[in-house]
């Protein structure tokens, strides 16, 4: 017996075969039916489709036979696709590759041999279509043909299999890239060269306010108030991408901010645009409170420079005065007197620049929020008044079963504090200023509300529009003191405590500010 030499192109064969993905696996009926064919039409005991692994021979269809799988070594398939050619061997005997095999003295005792090589993807031989006969058996040049014929259709069978994987992983491919599409934030949107949306992605669908299928067949131009004549000049697979920010149009027609990145590319043959859109709303709404707040922050440095200069200018002016001039005892202690109202002041004005400085930060480090009572925060905040003036003047009223709020006590008493003290300030001696805690709807929010009501001098709406200034006095009352930080710091200690903060004056009728915080 002879071995069957190796196939130079041995490793791309089994690449070839192993891509397939056909080994060992069920019977099918494509294969199956051949195999039937091949015997019937030949009168042949034995017929079978046989692949070849690198050391067995794997029969995937076969008729008259239980082998499955048959050593390589011993085969006559692997004559086959060694040659490259058909083989026909009417009697084994006289044949010395062939003589002595396992399968000529044995079963299943072959004297007759005809094979066909199967070529797999690439043009690589992966098996053969044989038939086998117990007796010996001539082929006419008519069979031959026919047999030659069933391998090919063998052939485009294994070619079947090859495709539909392929078609297989490409489906997977594309449902891969459909998910990944279908779950990106930004809008993506494929256009052809007349700049025609060909389809979308329910992030682009979302960010247009389109239906399912409402962009398809829309101009590019309709959804942007952009000049797009930059398109037309974009080159394929050169560094034609580029990304800019733009107005986008809505179906309702409303505008937005976006940046746009749009890719050239090629699909099926033809120029398409790849462009992906990103809602820069946010963005632009954040760099705008950025802007507000750098403003606010070099206005506020200002401010804070001129409040500072007032009392160093006066404490610097005494301290020389005491230094250069011999001064009555009794002038000395009222100047010592002013020096230290002026130091009050100071030191005042600075821990109030710190506060407000933390707070403008978002300093909560030494907030101690807990869910608590309000009412022992407003009694300790009347308490802090200074006096039975300020506490009689008060007018207290608080809801029976209030729920608790979660807030910070110290921080809540202090922004009370502020807002008390100035009703107080701002009216007129006697007059009464309601305190009133409740529950009410925001919304559909329900929350906690905190309502200070006074009658006094209150306010112009110009005023109004400015309370949360820092530094801003409106300077109705001469008496009035303050550094005009005490309600910017408030509002601060509100927001910091998830909780917002309104006012409502009328000049000469009063003044009316709310807090409201959200209950759990």
């Amino acid at each position: 017996m002879l071995k069957a030499s190796t196939p130079s192109d041995e490793a791309e064969r089994l690449e070839s075969l192993r891509n397939l993905s056909i080994l060992d696996t069920p019977p099918e009926e494509r294969f199956d039916r051949i195999t039937r064919l091949l015997a019937h039409f030949f009168q042949m005991p034995i017929a079978a489709v046989s692949l070849i692994d690198s050391d067995r021979v794997w029969l995937k269809s076969r008729v008259g036979t239980h082998f499955v799988n048959i050593p390589r070594e011993n085969s006559f398939c692997g004559h086959v696709i060694a040659s490259g050619e058909m083989i026909v061997v009417s009697d084994v005997l006289e044949d010395e590759r062939f003589a002595d095999n396992p399968y000529v003295r044995n079963a299943p005792h072959i004297r007759s041999y005809f094979g066909v090589t199967l070529m797999g993807p690439g043009g690589h031989p992966v098996g053969a279509l044989c038939m086998v006969d117990q007796k010996p058996r001539h082929l006419s040049s008519a069979d031959a043909k026919a047999l030659i014929s069933l391998a090919a259709i063998a052939g485009n069978e294994l070619a079947a299999v090859d495709l539909n994987r392929a078609v297989a992983e490409q489906s997977r491919r594309e449902k891969w890239v459909r998910m990944l599409l279908n779950h990106l934030p930004s809008g993506v949107i494929l256009l052809d060269e007349c700049r025609v949306v060909e389809s979308y992605n329910p992030a682009a669908e979302q960010l247009f306010g389109a239906s399912l299928s409402g962009l398809v067949g829309a101009d590019a131009g309709t959804l942007t108030t952009d000049d797009l004549s930059r398109f037309s000049s974009m080159g394929i697979g050169d560094d034609g991408s580029y990304t800019q920010e733009a107005t986008g149009r809505r179906t309702d027609g409303s505008l937005f901010p976006m940046e746009v990145s749009v890719t050239p590319t090629h699909l099926g043959g033809k120029k398409k645009y790849a462009v992906m859109v990103r809602d820069m709303t946010a963005k632009k709404a954040e760099e705008a409170r950025r802007q507000v707040g750098e403003e606010r922050r070099q206005k506020y440095y200002s401010s804070a420079a001129h409040e500072l200069r007032s009392p160093l200018g006066s404490l610097s002016g005494f301290a020389n005065m005491l230094a250069k001039r011999q001064l009555p005892e009794e002038t000395v202690r009222e100047i010592a007197g002013i020096m230290s109202t002026e130091t009050g002041r100071l030191v005042k004005l600075i821990n109030e620049m710190l506060d407000f400085a933390r707070l403008e930060n978002g300093g909560t480090d030494d907030f101690d929020i807990r869910l608590q009572a309000l009412a022992p925060v407003i009694e300790t905040t009347l308490q802090s008044l200074g006096g039975i003036e300020g506490i009689t003047r008060v007018v207290c009223t608080i809801a029976p079963e209030m729920p608790d709020v979660a807030i910070d006590a110290r921080k809540m008493q202090q922004a009370l504090t502020n807002i008390l003290g100035n009703a107080i300030k701002y009216s007129p001696d006697g007059g009464k200023i309601d305190l009133i805690v409740q529950t009410a709807m925001a919304g559909n929010t329900r929350v906690a509300q905190i309502v200070v009501r006074d009658r006094g001098i209150g306010m112009t709406p110009a005023q109004k529009e400015r309370i949360f200034e820092p530094f801003y006095r409106a300077r109705q009352l001469a008496s009035a003191e303050g550094n005009g930080l005490g309600m910017a710091i408030t509002q601060d200690l509100v927001k910091l405590q998830r909780g917002s903060i309104s006012v409502e004056s009328a000049l000469g009728e009063g003044t009316e500010i709310t807090i409201c915080l959200p209950l759990q």
